[in-house]
């Protein structure tokens, strides 16, 4: 049977602790910090470890959380300058995310949102010190095929729910990286349990007198297909029995109410891989302001994967290719 890294388990505590203030520093992007030649590698090579059946001619755009997250968030209030690459691999785009240095780090943290999970949560003991869980959703978008590499912050291991978490979302599974940052020679190991996105939740956190707005994560959990939350309130550090519910039926009604808004960004999504499918390699950049800019490159600045991922994944859609011409 094969494994992959799974995420942290929800242990709440039986009695709430008072928990210090998040402090220190962490990496923008562990992605690129942990294995900055090249980030999507790990993932990519799961799939093929994972999913050595998989086809992946049914893939036509492939990125992380972040980038999607920022195309989305475009024609809101809450958009924010990006940059990020794109290298056409046998007609797959990949989008690279582009901090200002794979090192790069948050060092202004506030609040619990990193000692409320390390109080709250536990790694099962065959992925101990693992530094983060990255999970890979595919699912069609309007006729696109989209896969996302996303950061996940816990599961349940009980399928009971505040309410009943029966769907299961199409997953494929993860890869967690050491705490250390890696620059050699990408290791692969396969260990945990691979988790049914139906278990899956992601967390914030929030002072007591405070009202969290839920269209802050809606668009996080529409995008990766996450069917749970927790939002977890405290008095100076100490949380009142937080649980995590359901929240499928509220990311439908939202999704229904944002349907223009989604209409653009998939037009967005189409424009970006019809000029990508012409060019090879490009950068798409937005200043905050004004047009979304996309620059053609001869030599782009950082490639998706290593040339023998892109030999392997050539030889799977001429596979592939042959295979559905048999069946013609």
């Amino acid at each position: 049977m094969k494994r992959a890294g799974s995420p942290p388990a929800w242990t709440p505590p039986k009695a709430n602790p008072q928990l210090q203030q998040d402090k220190g520093a962490v990496f923008r992007d562990v992605n690129s910090a942990r294995y900055p030649s090249f980030p999507m590698e790990p993932a990519v090579r799961s799939i093929f470890t994972m999913k050595p059946d998989f086809e992946f001619g049914r893939i036509d755009i492939f990125g992380c959380g972040s980038t999607f997250g920022n195309l989305f968030r475009l024609d809101t209030e809450e958009a924010r300058p990006f940059r990020f690459q794109v290298d056409v691999v046998d007609g797959i785009i990949f989008l690279l995310r582009h901090e200002k240095s794979p090192m790069e780090m948050i060092k202004d943290l506030r609040g619990y949102g990193h000692t409320f999970p390390e109080a709250y949560t536990t790694w099962d003991s065959n992925v101990a010190n693992s530094c983060s869980h990255q999970r890979i959703i595919k699912y069609n978008f309007g006729g696109i095929d989209i896969m996302i590499r996303t950061e996940t912050d816990a599961y349940i291991k009980s399928e009971r729910i505040v309410t009943s978490a029966s769907a299961s979302l199409n997953t494929l599974g993860d890869l967690s990286l050491s705490r250390a940052p890696s620059h050699g020679k990408l290791e692969l190991r396969n260990k945990g349990t691979e988790i049914p996105q139906s278990q899956i939740f992601d967390i914030k956190t929030r002072r007591v007198d405070t009202v969290f707005d839920m269209e802050e994560i809606y668009p996080r959990l529409w995008l990766n297909q996450t069917p749970n939350f927790l939002i977890a309130y405290h008095t100076f550090g100490k949380f009142d029995s937080p649980h995590v519910k359901d929240i499928k039926q509220d990311i439908q009604a939202w999704e229904e109410y944002n349907t223009t808004r989604i209409e653009r960004y998939h037009a967005l999504l189409l424009r970006i891989m019809d000029v990508a499918r012409d060019h090879d390699q490009c950068e798409v950049y937005w200043s905050g302001d004004g047009p979304l800019l996309i620059y053609e490159q001869e030599d782009i600045l950082k490639k998706a994967i290593p040339d023998d991922l892109r030999m392997l994944i050539s030889h799977e859609l001429e596979a592939e290719e042959e295979e559905e011409g048999e069946r013609v």
